[in-house]
């Protein structure tokens, strides 16, 4: 089987899991394992509408995530909502 962890698809939705397991880990208080895993999926979803998933823009994907799972790290007051905001702006601030 070919190694896939080098395509597009598979960076952007490796970032979108990792995203869904930071929130389960940092925010489990607040935020269910379906809601996590939900949120994972609608970011992956945004991405395929911003054609994130060419190599062209795939990285920019991924470190747009990571920023945001800092901060949801970091921050203990960052909302769930807020995290979203900021990667999706981040992303569309270095592509756009």
């Amino acid at each position: 089987m070919p190694d896939t962890t080098d395509t597009p698809r598979y960076i952007v939705s490796d970032a979108c899991i990792s995203f869904s397991e930071v929130l389960i880990s940092c925010r489990g208080s607040v935020v269910t394992l379906d809601e996590a895993n939900a949120v994972g999926r609608d970011l992956f979803t945004w991405f395929q509408e911003q054609n994130a998933l060419t190599a062209d823009c795939a990285l920019f994907a991924k470190r747009s995530v990571a920023l945001g799972v800092l901060a949801i790290q970091k921050n203990g007051t960052e909302t769930v909502e807020d995290a979203v905001e900021l990667i999706e702006e981040t992303y569309l601030h270095y592509v756009g």
